[in-house]
């Protein structure tokens, strides 16, 4: 990520507390029904750490997803990434949906691997809302109800295992929606573009503070920097060292914005030799210091 845009990421967690009407599992699993409740979490774009899926009943909403102007309409299903930044720039008075946002931890507890859709990974980054049959997005609404309901129930037992299939269910009537839509190949073959794409990013998710360095990627992939570079943008549009050090400054950014750590703090964290570095690498990839953004918050 380079110029003077500075992108921020948000947990699940944090979105709950921003958005007192939505009803949260646990830290990674929460649904939202009031959209007019996530406009002014959504006026600047941001990364959610979340795989998202919105289901758009009644109105219109023009968004934006990874800077791409995106129009969401009824009876549609939209679907981000959690690597995505999205923002929301208008939406129709009468907007109805419902959203459910769940983390990777959640996906891997279910058994849902997330590289499960990975086919669909280009077609829903070029276009994230998705037009559905009105009795798919019936199903997708009753089975939404049937969470929220089981969400607020303060007496049921076994609240998670129910809820982990239902989503289950939700999840696999949203892939059926987009084999019937998509011309994707759902089958990735091994060392394929594809195959080298999906592994890059879950060592990425999970390393990114431990190195921003393209040969520690390319190493654990047995594959040359400069091949696995080459690839990566094949695939996304962006190199890999692009995709590291959007990772680098989207965690610094929230760490400054949302924790009370010290410059220094938030340079261990992020693993930088010294503060110096830290706040070099920083103003390189945004066009400011750490402080002058800490300060500007202010």
């Amino acid at each position: 990520m380079t110029g003077t845009n500075t992108y921020f990421s948000i947990s699940i967690s944090q979105m709950a507390e921003i958005t007192p009407s939505c009803h949260a599992l646990d830290d990674g699993f929460i649904i939202l029904s009031d959209i007019q409740a996530g406009i002014k979490m959504l006026k600047f774009p941001l990364r959610v750490e979340a795989f998202i899926i919105g289901i758009w009943l009644k109105g219109h909403v023009r968004a934006s997803a990874n800077m791409r102007k995106v129009e969401v309409k009824p009876n549609s299903i939209l679907f981000s990434m959690p690597e995505n930044i999205i923002g929301l720039d208008s939406m129709s008075d009468d907007c109805e949906c419902t959203i459910i946002a769940v983390s990777m931890d959640f996906l891997k507890k279910i058994n849902l691997d997330f590289r499960t859709l990975i086919p669909y990974y280009n077609t829903l980054k070029l276009n994230p809302c998705v037009g559905a049959d009105p009795k798919e997005i019936s199903k997708l609404k009753s089975i939404y109800e049937i969470i929220a309901d089981t969400l607020q129930d303060n007496d049921c037992r076994r609240k998670t295992d129910i809820i982990c299939s239902l989503f289950m269910s939700l999840a696999h009537i949203c892939c059926n929606q987009l084999d019937k839509t998509s011309a994707v190949n759902n089958d990735i073959k091994y060392k394929s573009r594809e195959y080298y794409f999906i592994n890059f990013m879950e060592l990425l998710r999970e390393n990114f503070k431990e190195s921003r360095k393209v040969e520690y990627y390319s190493d654990k992939l047995g594959l040359t920097p400069k091949y696995l570079s080459g690839l990566i943008k094949s695939v996304s549009g962006r190199s890999a060292a692009e995709w590291i050090d959007d990772y680098v400054v989207a965690e610094a950014s929230m760490m400054l914005k949302f924790s009370d750590k010290t410059i220094q703090q938030i340079s261990d964290d992020m693993n930088f030799t010294t503060q110096s570095f830290f706040s070099k690498y920083y103003k390189e990839h945004t066009g400011k210091s750490p402080s002058q953004f800490r300060s500007e918050l202010k």
